[in-house]
């Protein structure tokens, strides 16, 4: 058992480590009533419980209803709340990522966070916190909610394209790299991995417009090259985007070299959009999604 451990004055280490930040605190084979964190190192070393939640507290536990989520802005000191964040988890994982946050106004009753940022198939919980000057009040949890989709889908902040006609997936290769030394007093050579490890593919598939998949079977050709040319100019956009798919894939992708469209022989106006994707970052990572400005009304830490 743990009691009033200060990270600046004793350690349960046998040398005295300062914490700059928590990010998660993981606990197994105990039994804990409370976890208390706080910025503030004037707080004495002690069992008793602080009873009141200040600016400088990071967590207050007390665990009730076998949670372990802390912290709350019921009173607000007279600060009133001034945005809503949303944010998400895979199911089975601990860690939070933010999915937007947005004004509140104090007026509405409804607000709403659309994530085109998950995979297929996966079990995702969903949260909503109340922010006052940056400060997080209580957290209210969703039930698990299983994202399912046919297709491929490439998203940003603004844009949501669904390819699902025809659909060729190319080869995934994954890239990693790597290098031969041969010494001259060895008999084999030497191999050296470097630290490159994403994804690159292409995808193909016909574009059909919304008011020839809708019109039994009549192609609007007018709408089909005004389609085709907002896929293109999205794909061409030079802007970092989310590719998703029914398989369960799911990365933040840039275009790789140029996309081709391929008419249909003896089919006026349909025309199948070919082009490759190459892997540019961590998709989970929050900064990462926001430098790449696909996050809304976030900034980075």
């Amino acid at each position: 058992m743990l009691i009033g451990i200060d990270a600046f004055d004793s350690s349960c280490f046998q040398t005295i480590v300062a914490f700059p930040s928590f990010y998660r605190i993981e606990l197994s084979n105990s039994v804990v009533d409370e976890i208390y964190i706080d910025e503030d190192t004037e707080i004495t070393d002690s069992i008793i419980k602080p009873v009141a939640w200040g600016f400088q507290t990071i967590l207050d536990a007390p665990f009730s209803d076998d949670s372990l989520e802390g912290g709350s802005i019921s009173s607000g000191n007279g600060l009133v709340i001034d945005h809503i964040l949303f944010q998400k988890r895979k199911a089975d994982e601990l860690y939070w990522s933010n999915v937007s946050q947005i004004i509140y106004d104090g007026t509405s009753t409804f607000y709403e966070a659309i994530d085109k940022y998950v995979a297929c198939d996966f079990d995702y919980e969903y949260s909503l916190l109340p922010m006052v000057n940056g400060v997080q009040g209580n957290r209210v949890t969703s039930p698990t909610i299983t994202a399912l989709f046919d297709g491929v889908f490439l998203s940003d902040k603004d844009n949501n394209y669904s390819l699902i006609f025809d659909v060729e997936y190319g080869s995934r290769e994954h890239v990693t790299q790597s290098t031969e030394l041969m010494p001259l007093n060895a008999q084999y050579p030497t191999i050296v991995f470097g630290n490159s490890d994403y994804v690159k593919f292409d995808i193909k598939s016909t574009s059909v417009s919304d008011t020839t998949y809708n019109s039994g079977g009549k192609i609007d050709i007018k709408q089909e090259k005004l389609t085709r040319n907002k896929l293109l100019n999205f794909l061409k956009n030079k802007k970092p985007k989310i590719y998703r798919d029914g398989n369960g894939n799911i990365f933040l992708v840039s275009l790789l070299s140029n996309p081709t469209e391929e008419h249909q022989s003896g089919i006026n106006g349909i025309a199948k959009v070919s082009f490759v994707l190459v892997e540019i970052g961590n998709y989970e990572d929050n900064d990462t999604l926001i430098n790449a400005g696909l996050l809304e009304g976030l900034t980075t830490t």
